[in-house]
C-alpha cells in the first residue's frame, strides 16, 4: 500500500516512512515477532486498557492481555479507556501504525507496573530488595507521566527508585522504555513537571514536535540532576483521525518505530557479535544502546510541515549538544532504518574495516581502559564531493545495582568529537558530564579530508557504548503533514 500525504494523513507520513516504503516495498518491516508492553494510567472511568473490540486490533486479530486484571465497569467495555485506544492504534494498529504486525501485546495499569507487576518498587523480602520481573517483551509504551505520593505528600525517595528500576530492566534486559514527557504549563511553573519516566537515563523520552513538552529535568538525587535533556526524541503526536495532538500519542509512535527497528536487528548479518542479558541472547542491533542510538542519531533538526507546525527553530543549548526543547529532533524512520542497515562497523582500535561507510553504527562491549579494554574508539572517514553533513549519537547506559537492601547508580563520562585530521583541527565535540548521550551534528565537512569521530572516557570504565552516524548531503528542509499540537498528561496517585 502506498501513503500519499492528505489532510487526513497517520503519522506514517510524516517520519519518514512513505520513502522507506518505497525503498523497501514488500520487505518493509512490520514489527512482526515483536512483544511489546503498554502501561496506562487510568481514565476518569477507572479504564487502562484499548478496546480490543476497535477494528485496528481485530483484522486480523492481535492478543491484547490485560496483566493487572483490574475491574472497573462490566461487559465488553470493562476497564476500556479512549485514552489506552488511541495511543494503541498509534503504536500497533492495523490500519495505522508503521508496525501493523506487532500483535502480542500486555496491558498494564501505571500503577501496576511500577509495583508487583513489572518494577516491584518498594518490594523487599527479608530485608533485601526485589529485582524487578522479567519479561518477553521488548518495548515498553508509557504515554502517562507522573510521580510518587504517599498520602499526604511527594514522596521523593520512592520517585527515585521508580527511576533507577526503570533503569535497571532496560540494562540488564535490552526492554526498549519508551515515555512521554509532560506538557508545558501555561503559567510555566517547574513545579508543574512530572519525573516519571522522563527523568531516567536509559529510556527514551518522547515529546512534541510543536515544543509543547516540559524541557530538562529537576534535580532529584545523586546522578538525577537538573539540567539534564528531556525530551531525547520528538514526534507529530496527533489522535488518529483527529487532528488534536499530545505527547502522549507522540510516543507511541516513537514506540512503533522502535518495533520496527528491532525487527530488523534480528537480521544477524547487520551485526559483529551477540549479548546475554537476563531475558535472551540478542545481536548487538538489538540492544537498547543501538536502537535508541539509531533513532537519536537519525532524527530531523529541521522540519518544514505542509500542514501544522514547523520545526524551524533549533537551537543546540544543552551541554550534550542537543536542543532543550526538542532532543535530537523529530524522529525519522527512514533515516534510522538506513544507518541500522548499514551494518555494525568496529572501531579501529578493536579492528574494523576504515573507512567507515556513510551510515552505520558499532557496539562496544567493553571500553574505559579498565579490564584490558580499549581507551578510546576512533571511526575513520573522507568526505566526498557530496558530503558535507554529518550527525552522530553516542549512547551508553546509567548502571544500577540491587543488591541486598542497597540500591546504588552511577554513569560513565564518555565524550565523542569530530577532528579534521587534515588539518589537524577539532571541529566539534560533545563532553558533557550528566548525560549519557553524546551528539555531534556538523554540517561544514570538507571534501577531500580526512574525518575521525572519537569516543573516549574521563576516566577508567569498562563499560558499553552504542555510536550510530549518518553523513550526507545537507538537504532541503524535509515536508510532512503535521497536526496541530494540543496537551495531555495526567497525576498519578498510588493506590491505597
Amino acid at each position: 500500500m502506498s501513503f500519499v500525504p492528505t489532510a487526513d494523513a497517520t503519522y506514517r507520513d510524516l517520519i519518514g516512512f512513505p520513502e522507506l516504503e518505497a525503498q523497501l516495498g514488500a520487505s518493509i518491516p512490520t514489527g512482526a515477532g515483536i512483544e511489546v508492553q503498554q502501561a496506562e494510567a487510568p481514565a476518569t472511568n477507572g479504564g487502562y486498557r484499548p478496546d480490543d473490540a476497535n477494528s485496528d486490533f481485530t483484522t486480523p486479530p492481535k492478543t491484547i492481555t490485560n496483566v493487572t486484571l483490574l475491574t472497573s465497569g462490566t461487559g465488553a467495555n470493562a476497564n476500556v479507556s479512549g485514552h489506552a485506544t488511541n495511543v494503541a492504534r498509534n503504536f500497533y494498529g492495523n490500519n495505522t501504525s508503521i508496525s501493523p504486525d506487532v500483535n502480542q501485546i500486555g496491558v498494564f495499569h501505571s500503577e501496576d507496573w511500577m509495583a508487583g507487576g513489572m518494577l516491584n518498587t518498594g518490594v523487599m523480602s527479608a530485608g533485601n530488595h526485589v529485582l524487578p520481573e522479567t519479561t518477553s517483551a521488548r518495548v515498553s509504551n508509557h504515554s502517562w507521566v507522573g510521580l510518587r505520593l504517599n498520602d499526604t505528600n511527594y514522596d521523593a525517595a520512592e520517585t527515585l527508585e521508580v527511576l533507577q528500576r526503570t533503569d535497571f530492566v532496560v540494562e540488564e534486559d535490552d526492554l526498549l522504555v519508551v515515555a512521554g514527557v509532560t506538557p508545558f504549563p501555561s503559567n510555566g511553573n517547574i513545579n508543574a513537571d512530572r519525573p516519571l519516566l522522563k527523568y531516567a537515563f536509559n529510556e527514551i523520552s518522547v515529546g512534541l514536535t510543536s515544543g509543547a513538552s516540559f524541557p530538562g529535568t529537576r534535580n532529584l538525587s545523586g546522578i538525577y540532576v537538573a539540567g539534564r535533556t528531556g525530551p531525547d526524541i520528538v514526534a507529530p503526536g496527533f489522535v488518529p483521525d483527529n487532528s488534536f495532538a499530545a505527547s502522549s500519542f507522540a510516543t507511541p509512535m516513537v514506540s512503533a518505530s522502535v518495533a520496527l527497528l528491532l525487527e530488523t536487528g534480528q537480521d544477524g548479518s547487520l551485526s559483529n557479535g551477540m549479548i546475554t542479558n537476563r531475558t535472551r541472547v540478542i545481536n548487538h542491533a538489538e540492544t537498547s544502546e543501538v536502537i535508541k542510538a539509531v533513532l537519536m542519531a537519525g532524527a530531523d533538526r529541521k522540519i518544514d510541515n505542509a500542514r501544522g507546525d514547523d520545526l524551524t527553530d533549533y537551537v543546540v543549548d544543552t551541554t550534550n549538544n542537543l536542543d532543550i526543547q526538542y532532543g535530537a529532533g523529530q524522529v525519522n524512520i527512514f533515516n534510522s532504518y538506513n544507518i541500522l542497515a548499514g551494518g555494525e562497523q568496529d572501531s579501529a582500535e578493536d579492528g574494523g574495516a576504515l573507512p567507515i561507510s556513510d551510515r552505520g553504527w558499532d557496539y562496544d562491549d567493553s571500553f574505559g581502559g579498565s579490564g584490558g579494554s580499549n581507551s578510546t574508539g576512533t571511526y575513520r572517514f573522507t568526505a566526498g564531493n557530496d558530503d558535507n553533513k554529518i550527525q552522530s549519537t553516542l549512547v551508553w547506559n546509567a548502571d544500577i545495582g540491587i543488591s541486598g537492601a542497597t540500591i546504588t547508580a552511577d554513569v560513565e563520562d564518555f565524550n565523542l568529537e569530530l577532528f579534521d585530521v587534515t588539518i589537524s583541527t577539532m571541529v566539534d565535540s560533545s563532553t558533557s558530564v550528566i548525560h549519557n548521550t553524546e551528539n555531534i551534528s556538523f554540517d561544514g565537512l570538507e571534501a577531500g579530508h580526512l574525518y575521525e569521530l572519537r569516543v573516549s572516557s574521563a576516566s577508567l570504565a569498562d563499560w558499553d557504548y552504542a555510536l550510530a552516524w549518518q553523513i550526507t548531503g545537507v538537504p532541503e528542509p524535509s515536508t510532512a503533514l503535521l497536526a496541530a499540537c494540543g496537551l495531555a498528561a495526567i497525576s498519578i496517585r498510588r493506590r491505597r
